[in-house]
């Protein structure tokens, strides 16, 4: 009988498949370290940047991260961001929630004096 981790690695060694989340997770790593690096460089320890990229590696793959920008959102199809960062419908969305916390019925509760 085949364990769990036998099954899933025949999985993967059947999918021919880009593997779009490292790839992705690379991206962010490469972008991060290529903005801290010249800090890192300070500490004379070389390691360091190889064992921070491993760590920002593993977070950015095992944590699903993509950096998706507005060329490739607008390659996609998908509706432009404005410079918050919302769409149309998210901005929609959100005011919808907000109409109906306004339009829930309130419940007051007043305090009445002490009965002597």
């Amino acid at each position: 009988m085949k364990t769990a981790t036998q099954t899933l690695q025949e999985l993967r060694d059947d999918d021919m498949r880009r593997n779009l989340r490292y790839d992705r997770a690379s991206v962010l790593t490469s972008l991060v370290l290529g903005t801290i690096a010249p800090h890192l460089r300070t500490l004379q320890d070389h390691r360091a940047e190889r064992d921070i990229a491993r760590a920002l590696q593993k977070l950015f793959h095992e944590g699903g991260f993509e950096a998706v920008d507005d060329a490739t959102r607008e390659r996609c199809g998908l509706p432009q961001r404005d410079h918050m960062g919302w769409t149309p419908h998210e901005l929609v969305c959100l005011e919808h929630h907000r109409l109906e916390l306004l339009m829930r019925p309130l419940n007051i509760v007043i305090p009445m004096g002490e009965k002597p």
